[in-house]
């Protein structure tokens, strides 16, 4: 095993020019070394071009790719395609990566041969406000899990703040989806763990993700997000579960359709919790679709038991008359 293996890092960038200065220091400052750096600038108009060329012409390690302007899925996937990595990382270039992050996440992968993904805490930065988030949900700290466990725990479904083995990208030929937009990291993530065999965490806080207005994350709270991305958010599960690899057994299967399901409400519930009760009308409208689409697409789990764990959410939430 290589101790010192070349770790691939791509960035999309557009019109990051007044991010990208602290988003690259904490790259440079990173106590690991062997890194390659792949910047995408997608049809920036900033003047973020002009920086990012400057900023490769004095490092070697460093490089630039521009394009017109199509996507962050599809700059992610150009950076995928010339990364010469044994692991790959995806950054966004508003965040900030603390100094240890690669080595602790290639640390971690290394003390456990069969993990194929490593994936750290978080902490979300809102002007002066700052809040970590745990790797997993039920509080745990450093282990390993298998892939459903892994699936279900995770708090974490961005593409940031992991490491991935590159050749198991490569095997599955796994990308981002660029006709997805909303929900583009959650479906490359799970289509990686589906032919993972284990994650291993890190509970450390390995980044800062900056939540600014015009992020996803604003906009929930806002309640800005139209029904057509929210229902984005979930259509995609029904898709990821007709991709299930034919080598897995009926009980992968089974386990794997309950995790959709928990990870579907558990969305639901999230998207409700960041929203005020006093929402306009249409809102009931689009819970009602919720609830139709989840019943009529648990293609693996037991009806019975998936109508009383979504009656039960949606009890306990003060939506009686919804069921």
């Amino acid at each position: 095993m290589n101790d010192n293996p070349l770790i691939s890092i791509v960035i999309p960038v557009y019109n990051g020019l007044g991010y990208l200065p602290e988003c690259l220091a904490s790259v440079e400052a990173q106590d690991y070394c062997n890194i390659e750096l792949i910047l995408v600038d997608d049809g920036s108009t900033d003047g973020s071009s002009l920086f990012l060329d400057e900023y490769a012409n004095s490092r070697p390690w460093v490089h630039v790719i521009h394009q017109n302007n199509q996507g962050v899925s599809h700059a992610r996937n150009v950076g995928i395609k010339i990364a010469a990595g044994e692991f790959l990382a995806f950054h966004d270039s508003d965040d900030m990566m603390e100094p240890f992050m690669l080595s602790s996440l290639l640390h971690a992968l290394q003390g456990k041969p069969e993990a194929d993904l490593a994936a750290g805490a978080i902490r979300f930065c809102k002007g002066d406000e700052t809040e970590d988030v745990l790797v997993l949900s039920d509080g745990r700290r450093d282990l390993s899990l298998p892939r459903h466990e892994s699936l279900r725990y995770i708090q974490n479904l961005a593409a940031w703040g992991k490491l991935y083995r590159m050749n198991l990208i490569k095997a599955h030929d796994l990308h981002f989806n660029e006709n997805m937009s909303n929900g583009e990291d959650q479906d490359f993530v799970i289509r990686y763990l589906i032919f993972s065999q284990n994650t291993v965490f890190v509970h450390n806080t390995l980044m800062n993700y900056t939540v600014h207005r015009g992020s996803s994350n604003n906009k929930f709270e806002m309640g800005l997000l139209p029904k057509e991305i929210y229902i984005s958010h979930f259509s995609f599960w029904t898709r990821i579960a007709k991709d299930m690899p034919p080598y897995w057994s009926v009980r992968d299967r089974k386990l794997f359709g309950e995790v959709l399901i928990r990870r579907q409400i558990a969305m639901w519930v999230w998207i409700n919790a960041t929203l005020k009760r006093n929402a306009p009308p249409a809102r009931r409208g689009l819970l009602v679709s919720f609830l139709h689409y989840l019943l009529t697409t648990s293609i693996y789990v037991p009806a019975p038991a998936a109508v009383r764990a979504i009656a039960g959410t949606f009890r306990r939430y003060g939506f009686k008359d919804l069921i």
